[in-house]
């Protein structure tokens, strides 16, 4: 089963006060998305990937290799509509959606949303569990919040949508997603932004496919690979980290 993986890189990163874009500040001399497309090469059945990019399309075009599809997000209206600026582009059965400022999650990982391709489901996501939010867990405090029912998930909602008792959940929303490449042109227009930030979520996709009776697979994700970078103390963090094996709480 071929997968296209999509990489979300249009946001500015404003809080990382750089003339660089986000994804291309650097961990171990390598580009933070580098990171990521290194990992994502290595999968399975992953084929050229999409990265969805917006005013920072000049710097990051000439930072990566020339065997990648860039799509552009013109106005950022939020996740939802910077997959939906990719999906022209989209020529495989999946697509696999990352993020990309989050540069260590492993080729194992990842493959396990390809072997979710294998089995035919029609939605696949990434978690992370955490024992509580201090220290460097922290960093997960303002994640989306994955909601269940009899174990089953229900719907992910974000931290500035959450009311103070689904803010103490400590299953969040870790990316990466599969999604059916068919289910999801059919459904991705559903969207709406009638939330706090007034963007398509791309985790409102969850409740659409609830709605319709879809199983939704999660999977775990560590925590120490799931960290995402959007400040300088997070990005400090992940170089620290790249310098060690194994994060101790």
């Amino acid at each position: 089963m071929i997968i296209q993986p999509v990489i979300l890189a249009a946001g500015k990163g404003s809080r990382m006060d750089s003339e660089i874009p986000k994804v291309l500040l650097q961990i171990d001399k390598k580009p933070i998305i580098q990171h990521l497309l290194d990992s994502l090469s290595s999968c399975d059945t992953t084929t050229k990937p999409i990265i969805v990019v917006g005013d920072n399309k000049k710097h990051i075009t000439q930072a990566l290799s020339s065997d990648i599809t860039y799509a552009t997000q013109q106005t950022p209206l939020g996740t939802g509509h910077a997959l939906q600026c990719a999906l022209p582009n989209i020529t495989a059965p999946y697509v696999l959606v990352c993020y990309g400022d989050h540069p260590f999650f492993t080729t194992h990982s990842l493959n396990k949303f390809c072997n979710a391709a294998k089995q035919n489901q029609t939605i696949a996501i990434g978690t992370v569990t955490v024992p509580h939010f201090k220290q460097w867990y922290n960093t997960f405090k303002h994640w989306g919040r994955i909601i269940r029912h009899d174990k089953a998930i229900t719907n992910i909602i974000e931290y500035k949508d959450a009311n103070p008792t689904i803010k103490n959940i400590t299953e969040v929303n870790a990316s990466p997603y599969l999604f059916n490449t068919k289910w999801l042109r059919n459904n991705i227009h559903e969207l709406t932004n009638h939330n706090a930030q007034s963007e398509f979520y791309i985790t409102d996709l969850i409740g659409i496919a609830v709605n319709q009776e879809k199983t939704i697979q999660t999977i775990p994700i560590p925590p120490h690979q799931a960290i995402g970078i959007n400040t300088k103390q997070q990005l400090k963090f992940a170089q620290n980290r790249s310098k060690n094996t194994q994060i101790h709480a």
